[in-house]
């Protein structure tokens, strides 16, 4: 009864793997333009889904989303590779670089929230637009393509945001 399981609350994908695609978007500065995805819905760890995203700037990413795993450790882990270099973000906690090791590490997680609405405000205050309504719309749209792909098992081409 978990409600990001619940199709009409938007299900998995639109109440959770959208922020995924938000990051991504904002590391590549670039909105997605094509999607592949799969889906096993009756995995043992009550879903499991693989989502490759291709950028408009020819970059590539993607998503492995597991529900329900009991494998111990962080629940999420990013890793990001350039200028021959990986970065790993583990859990909202801890950093580490290929070249200069550990950046950063808490005890704490910190996914940016505080900060994030620390600034909008600061922003809203002086009068600022906080809020970049194409990206938001070409992340949706990016998980309206996923669910697609998904449910027909080929690529999907995002619509483009005007």
């Amino acid at each position: 009864d978990y409600w990001a399981l619940q199709e009409a609350e938007g299900g998995i994908i639109v109440g959770e793997i959208i922020h995924f695609v938000d990051l991504l978007s904002q590391l590549h500065q670039s909105p997605a333009s094509r999607v592949s995805a799969k889906a096993n819905l009756k995995a043992v760890n009550k879903g499991s889904y693989h989502i490759t995203l291709y950028f408009e700037n020819g970059s590539v990413g993607e998503i492995t989303y597991l529900m329900g795993s009991k494998i111990g450790g962080d629940k999420e882990k990013i890793e990001i590779l350039f200028d021959h270099d990986r970065v790993t973000i583990e859990g909202f906690r801890k950093v580490i670089s290929s070249k200069k090791k550990n950046i950063s590490n808490s005890r704490q997680m910190d996914m940016g929230r505080e900060k994030l609405f620390g600034d909008i405000l600061y922003e809203f205050a002086r009068g600022k637009n906080v809020q970049d309504i194409k990206g938001l719309v070409a992340s949706h749209l990016a998980v309206f393509a996923i669910k697609e792909s998904i449910q027909s098992g080929g690529d999907v081409v995002v619509e483009r945001v005007s």
